[in-house]
């Protein structure tokens, strides 16, 4: 008797468990439509939002495109990485996803965006959508230094220094 009590509780609490995340759904789902037409009346801050919450890879870059051309820079600083991040053996194409990934992390960094700033000393530094540059690299991370409120040599509490006398 006391293994079919803690069978029968062990079903109900788990019934009760799929009913509780039902209606919790149900709950974020007038969300998510108020946002998608948010975001279809073309709200930046919604279309990026809207982006992060979906799960197809080209939806959200769709979305995250829309809120890029009306400048907002989170969505640039977010377009940016997926370029870069974009796998292909084909180098013709890999280069042309490395010039626009610098070209909307270099939106997003004259906007202020520390971790946009970060990237475009990155991809300075590799030659990665653009000319090998180690001043345009070195500058452009003392500016995400200096933006996101670190330390002299200090990104985000990450231990990466970077002196004049390396750029030689």
């Amino acid at each position: 008797m006391t293994g079919f009590y803690l069978m029968a509780k062990k079903a109900f609490l788990s019934g009760l468990g799929f009913l509780l995340a039902a209606l919790s759904l149900a709950a974020a789902l007038p969300d998510l439509v108020q946002l998608k037409m948010a975001a279809e009346a073309g709200g930046a801050v919604a279309q990026f939002e809207y982006g992060q919450r979906i799960n197809d890879r080209t939806g959200k870059t769709a979305w995250f495109l829309k809120s890029a051309q009306h400048g907002y820079a989170p969505a640039q600083d977010a377009l940016a990485a997926i370029y870069a991040g974009t796998f292909t053996s084909n180098q013709k194409e890999k280069r042309a996803l490395n010039r626009d990934a610098v070209r909307w992390a270099s939106r997003a960094a004259y906007q202020g965006m520390s971790a946009a700033q970060f990237k475009l000393s990155g991809y300075y530094e590799g030659g990665a959508g653009v000319a090998k540059n180690p001043v345009a690299a070195y500058m452009w991370l003392q500016i995400a230094v200096l933006t996101s409120g670190g330390e002299h040599g200090q990104i985000f509490g990450s231990p990466y220094k970077v002196w004049r006398d390396q750029l030689v």
